[in-house]
């Protein structure tokens, strides 16, 4: 598959930084894992919990995520440093998948190492998660993505 539509220098930055996948509570995977449960055309690079992570073909560099259990899709940022920022506000990957679920206040405590993690990616947190997840659900469509 084709995957020019990507820039993947944050995202292969990250995977090179020691210990980001315990700071950032996601467990990065090879474009092949899980390929039978994702979208065509889609490329995963990351799991937690019951989510799915990866790109669309087709819109750019949105992130989205996957529901193991309900096979329900949707976009969580326009792009991969928005993920990270989403993630340092959440204090997870795990709690980024129910964001738009959830009020702030409720979100859960930062795994250990990602503040070390925020200063060498030189990304502040999303101020309100909550509501930036719900308009990207609201902004992208995401009927063109095939199953």
């Amino acid at each position: 598959m084709e995957s020019c539509w990507i820039d993947m220098s944050m995202l292969d930055r990250v995977k090179n930084i020691c210990g980001a996948e315990t700071a950032l509570g996601i467990r990065f995977c090879s474009p092949e894992a899980a390929r039978s449960r994702l979208p065509q055309g889609s490329r995963i690079f990351g799991t937690a919990g019951e989510s799915l992570f990866f790109f669309a073909e087709g819109y750019q560099e949105t992130v989205f995520a996957l529901d193991k259990d309900t096979g329900d899709i949707h976009p969580l940022a326009y792009d991969f440093s928005e993920f990270l920022r989403l993630i340092l506000a959440c204090g997870s990957a795990e709690s980024v998948a129910g964001t738009e679920r959830k009020d702030s206040r409720e979100l859960g405590t930062s795994q250990p190492g990602l503040r070390e993690l925020q200063e060498v990616l030189n990304l502040t947190p999303i101020r309100n998660p909550g509501e930036y997840v719900r308009t990207i659900g609201q902004v992208i469509d995401c009927s063109r993505i095939r199953q």
